[in-house]
């Protein structure tokens, strides 16, 4: 398990429920609303943890997004989102 000592929640995963929390937040639960996502991944989930994803429109059709778990541990940062308006 390359030094973990239990197994973590792959990236594309979290990025996962990060996108669903957007589309039901900001696209009305419309895929093709959705039209970007950019970011960085900044630590770790871990199974069993909540995420905690915090959407903030800044335009009608764009959103600054930040996910986070129980912990207050950020684990995607510097993400920008955009959607059909």
């Amino acid at each position: 398990m390359a030094d973990y000592d239990k197994p973590y929640v792959h990236g594309s995963c979290t990025y996962g429920f990060v996108c669903c929390a957007i589309l039901d937040s900001g696209c009305e639960n419309e895929p093709a609303n959705f039209t970007s996502l950019s970011g960085r991944f900044a630590d770790q989930v871990w199974f069993g943890d909540t995420i905690i994803t915090n959407i903030r429109k800044t335009e009608p059709s764009e959103a600054i997004v930040q996910a986070e778990t129980q912990s207050g541990s950020v684990m995607i940062s510097q993400r920008h989102a955009a959607f059909a308006h």
